[in-house]
């Protein structure tokens, strides 16, 4: 199962808001925190908690890591929040959002 019908639906409409769609990867990010050109990895962490719609404080198992795709340096962004594991790939020059997954987590289906 890639995402449960909450998870979609909240998708869908923060996708609405946003004006984020996957398959042109256009991101609106009109309030994003990079000011000076080079996002640091708080603000890479700051930017996918903000898409996903998560506070920090219910995210766990952060990771954040530098990584080069097809030549543009991004950083990886994974957590997991509320039965769902988010990646998101993060420009580490803009801040804009290149890509991001959120599946049921892991750990909730091996409870089921």
């Amino acid at each position: 199962q890639k995402i449960s019908k909450t998870v979609y639906e909240k998708e869908k409409k923060r996708n609405e808001e946003n004006k984020y769609h996957r398959n042109d990867r256009s991101y609106d990010n009109r309030s994003s925190p990079v000011k000076d050109g080079k996002v640091t990895e708080d603000q890479a962490l700051e930017i996918a908690l903000k898409h996903a719609g998560v506070a920090k404080a219910d995210a766990s198992l952060i990771q954040v890591k530098p990584d080069v795709d097809d030549g543009m340096e991004q950083f990886d962004v994974e957590f997991h929040a509320g039965g769902t594991e988010y990646n998101y790939d993060i420009d580490a020059k803009t801040g804009r959002v290149v890509d991001y997954e959120a599946d049921i987590d892991d750990l909730m289906k091996s409870r089921v």
